[in-house]
């Protein structure tokens, strides 16, 4: 039997953000993916849904969660309703969202059946910049056994390196146009400050050459907003840990918001597979 619940949690960044479960009721442990969002991202995004859908079918328990400050509230899960919330984001506040969901999951007041759910078995799956904080996230938590990445932000300092950096210091703010949503998304400077002064926790090119966790990083080889080259810093790791997987795809694998259609796009279903190998170590 197919179960699907929602819920709620007060995250340690004091923002409550919402998250759901899919599995299959059968009294077998599964396995635990945790999925997070990228950027102007939300857990039902898109194909995302039907994507809990496949995993929870093939014997995996999916759990997708909303990060506290992406603008979404849990009233309002899909709409960017909060904009002064999605321009105080950053990294660490993401890192601190995954880890005090875990934390939960671990605690006597798990919210999860711990007969269906095998909390010692956890992949921390994330999409573009949902990737790099699961990237940096995954190693540095220890309930988390592996990590996979769909269209991953590798570089996040070059992103904060540009000549527009002091304008936006001087500013304090920039605007991100949302054509979907016809939103001008402010994004504060904090967001730079956060990274540019984590720069040695926050470097994925030295994660990837040090972690000892077994690691997939699924790209598309169209993907027009992390530039496939970006997986050259990937591939000089040249860790036995790291696998990589570059398919036919855009940066959303095709997908696109509102998605109508009942079945997956052929890219994500790709992608959904070798993720899914690489979880049961096919």
């Amino acid at each position: 039997m197919m179960t699907r619940k929602e819920h709620t949690i007060l995250s340690e960044t004091g923002r409550k953000f919402s998250f759901d479960i899919s599995y299959q009721k059968n009294n077998i442990k599964k396995p635990l993916v945790i999925f997070v969002h990228g950027f102007k991202g939300f857990k039902d995004w898109g194909q995302f849904p039907l994507v809990a859908d496949f995993f929870s079918k093939n014997g995996i328990a999916f759990l997708k969660m909303n990060f506290s400050f992406n603008g979404t509230t849990p009233e309002s899960p899909i709409d960017f309703v909060d904009l002064e919330a999605f321009g105080e984001n950053n990294f660490s506040k993401e890192i601190i969202d995954i880890t005090s969901l875990i934390n939960v999951l671990h605690s006597k007041n798990s919210l999860l059946d711990l007969n269906e759910i095998d909390l010692t078995n956890i992949t921390l799956m994330g999409h573009s910049k949902g990737g790099a904080t699961s990237i940096i996230t995954g190693n540095e938590n220890i309930y988390i056994q592996k990590i996979v990445t769909w269209g991953a932000v590798l570089d996040i300092h070059k992103r904060y390196a540009s000549s527009e950096l002091e304008a936006w210091k001087n500013a304090g703010v920039i605007y991100i146009y949302n054509g979907r949503t016809d939103q001008q998304m402010p994004l504060y400077y904090q967001l730079a400050e956060d990274a540019l002064n984590q720069a040695e926790r926050f470097n994925i090119s030295t994660l990837l050459k040090k972690s000892r966790k077994p690691t997939l990083l699924i790209h598309g080889n169209e993907d027009e907003t992390v530039l496939p080259n970006e997986l050259t810093i990937a591939k000089q790791a040249q860790n036995k840990n790291i696998i990589i997987h570059e398919i036919n795809g855009s940066h959303t694998f095709d997908g696109i918001h509102p998605y109508t259609n009942n079945s997956l796009p052929p890219s994500t279903m790709e992608a959904c597979e070798l993720t899914l190998k690489f979880i049961i170590n096919e």
